[in-house]
């Protein structure tokens, strides 16, 4: 094996024992409300803290989590502490805060994911209809009667269920109407060429129309100018997320933005 192949040997290594070390961190990034700017939620993002290599997003070690069949156990400690975190967060005005976490298809097929949710929620003391939980685009695709009830399950739970990056691949857009969704999250790519290209606003503007149709919010995420913002708005698709707003920040550091989002701003 050559030197590249014995750290990437390491580095999966490492990966598995992280839970077990606590190197494991979860960080959030505010969603808003893009006529105003009023905090609406957070999104759950992991974050490993590696000894050598210092604080490593989760989209720099998905390969090896995916490679080694570790995405079922971080899920679920994602689930566990995002709930934890968001149950103390108070509540801004009308709203209490929305919780967002991404979820692997992985997770759907290992078969417990709803009676995992359902743990979370009750130990964590975090009301279902806070919790959101964003699903890869592939469920769309994938033919499984697991994927159905499980989904089933958690909407039943009164979770909110997304489609996240939608638009990235092919997907089946009949199921969007058959499986128990809420919202669809457009991919940052789109959401990043608004503005620049045509067709990628014609794309957005495509799916804001179809969801509204079947009767699902919109939501973008990597909104990172005002013309975007603007654009997004004008299509009703008012919660939004990315650099504009907010970049990821700790659970302590979004705690404290969670109750005086003005005051964090201007000390920042």
């Amino acid at each position: 094996m050559d030197s590249a192949g014995l750290e990437r040997t390491a580095f999966e290594i490492n990966l598995r024992h992280a839970v077990a070390r606590e190197q494991l961190e979860v960080h959030f990034q505010p969603l808003v409300d893009g006529r105003d700017g009023s905090l609406r939620g957070g999104e759950a993002l992991l974050r490993w803290r590696h000894p050598d290599l210092g604080l490593i997003p989760f989209r720099r070690f998905l390969g090896a989590a995916r490679e080694g069949g570790l995405l079922g156990e971080l899920g679920d400690w994602v689930l566990r502490a995002a709930c934890t975190h968001a149950a103390h967060w108070p509540a801004d005005g009308m709203h209490a805060p929305l919780l967002t976490i991404n979820v692997a298809i992985e997770q759907v097929m290992q078969g417990n994911l709803a009676e995992r949710v359902q743990e979370a929620l009750r130990d964590s003391g975090l009301a279902p209809e806070r919790l959101e939980l964003d699903f890869e685009e592939v469920v769309l695709k994938e033919e499984h009667s697991r994927i159905q009830s499980t989904l089933e399950k958690l909407d039943g739970m009164g979770v909110r269920l997304a489609i996240d990056d939608f638009g990235r691949g092919v997907s089946s857009i009949p199921r969007l109407k058959r499986y128990p969704l809420r919202a669809l999250k457009l991919d940052p790519a789109l959401v990043r060429d608004v503005g620049v290209r045509e067709d990628a606003q014609a794309v957005v503007e495509a799916v804001a129309c179809m969801a509204n149709v079947l009767g699902l919010e919109v939501f973008a995420r990597g909104v990172e100018g005002k013309a975007q913002q603007a654009f997004l708005c004008a299509l009703d698709c008012h919660l939004q997320q990315g650099p504009l707003f907010g970049r990821p920040m700790s659970a302590e550091a979004f705690a404290a933005y969670v109750a005086d989002p003005a005051k964090f701003t201007s000390a920042s």
